[in-house]
């Protein structure tokens, strides 16, 4: 394992209301919360035939990873964390949409405080940091 400090780790816990970005490195830690457009995206299913409502309810979700995706710093370490499929549905835009992917990962978590956000991403990621504190 590399020792040095220029690494960057990132974890995105999220559900489909809002994400928390966290940026870690062996010093320092920094959050952005990131929060769905859903208001502005009306449920159509509701509406028999509708060919808008399939359209509608796949940009939302895009525009909301794009969301995420620009507060990242590194895509070298990325941690995706959350209680649904939204994790999943993130890895699959990163994958499409981003060209110099390090490692990706995804992991369940429930809903969560910021602070055991950044605990579970040190954890993860700085392993000899976390044994060493424990």
């Amino acid at each position: 394992m590399n020792t040095q400090n220029t690494y960057i780790y990132t974890g995105i816990w999220l559900d489909g209301n809002k994400a928390i970005v966290v940026t870690v490195d062996r010093d320092k830690s920094h959050i952005v919360p990131v929060f769905s457009t859903k208001k502005k995206w009306p449920d159509l299913s509701h509406l028999k035939g509708s060919t808008a409502a399939k359209p509608m309810t796949q940009k939302k979700p895009r525009r909301y990873y794009s969301q995420i995706c620009s507060q990242l710093h590194s895509f070298d370490n990325v941690l995706i964390l959350g209680p649904d499929e939204n994790k999943f549905h993130l890895k699959e835009y990163m994958e499409e949409n981003i060209d110099h992917l390090g490692e990706l990962n995804t992991k369940v978590a429930g809903h969560m405080a910021t602070g055991d956000i950044i605990k579970l991403v040190r954890k993860y990621f700085l392993k000899t940091q976390s044994l060493s504190t424990e």
